[in-house]
């Protein structure tokens, strides 16, 4: 496995966050069956890593991952952002929805904040997952990500790959070329996932109307989607 270590402006993002909220943040790096994911652990204070291979994951794809995630530690510890869980902590659908719907929406202003702090680019991987999903609109690709054995979560899955798009739309300037691609991608959605289509444009109105930037307006954003469409999810 590839070993990679934070540049310095990263770790002085690091030592700056651990400072404001007054714990320290160890990052675990372990193997996986993936090829690269990382997670905030809310729970364990700590950012885990785990990859099958780490050659593929460049230096700065690798100190925005951690910046990503320190992050989301900063708007929970210090910010006192709202977080969500299911009302039924063992069903595993609805634990999967809750942590879908949290990150799409959380990751909006986390974007936001690690490109503030230049440490944000668009993802590599932003092209192919724009025409995955057109391809998937489309009927034509089946996505791993995308479950199909359970109708709701298919649903709010599909809702917040929309959201991601549209957050990346709105934090990084896109090309002409990328633009005429993701608004093919919405209009395949809005003609055949219509339903869907048509929250994701509820929601992007909530997310305008809110201020998500700060706690308040998050808050106000969670409690308007759930009554709204009374999901099995609770604020925590």
């Amino acid at each position: 496995m590839q070993s990679l270590t934070l540049t310095s402006n990263v770790q002085e993002y690091k030592n700056t966050i651990e400072k404001e909220i007054g714990i320290q943040i160890p990052i675990h790096i372990e193997n996986g069956s993936l090829p690269f994911q990382a997670c905030f652990d809310s729970a364990q204070i700590s950012i885990r890593i785990q990859s099958s291979y780490f050659a593929a994951i460049s230096q700065s794809e690798f100190d925005q991952c951690i910046a990503h995630e320190l992050t989301h530690a900063l708007l929970r510890f210090k910010e006192n952002y709202p977080s969500i869980e299911p009302e039924d902590l063992e069903n595993p659908i609805h634990c999967r929805l809750a942590a879908v719907l949290a990150t799409s929406l959380e990751d909006i202003v986390v974007e936001k904040r690690i490109l503030d702090q230049s440490l944000g680019t668009l993802p590599s991987c932003f092209n192919r997952a724009v025409e995955d999903l057109y391809k998937f609109a489309k009927r034509n690709k089946v996505l791993s990500y995308i479950p199909c054995s359970d109708p709701l979560l298919k649903q709010w899955t599909i809702i917040s790959k929309l959201i991601m798009v549209w957050s990346y739309q709105q934090n990084f300037l896109l090309t002409e070329n990328q633009q005429t691609q993701v608004k093919r991608m919405y209009k395949a959605f809005e003609r055949n996932y219509h339903k869907e289509y048509l929250i994701f444009e509820e929601i992007k109105n909530y997310i305008i109307s809110s201020n998500i930037y700060t706690s308040v307006g998050y808050l106000n954003l969670l409690k308007g989607l759930l009554i709204k469409w009374n999901l099995p999810i609770k604020l925590l």
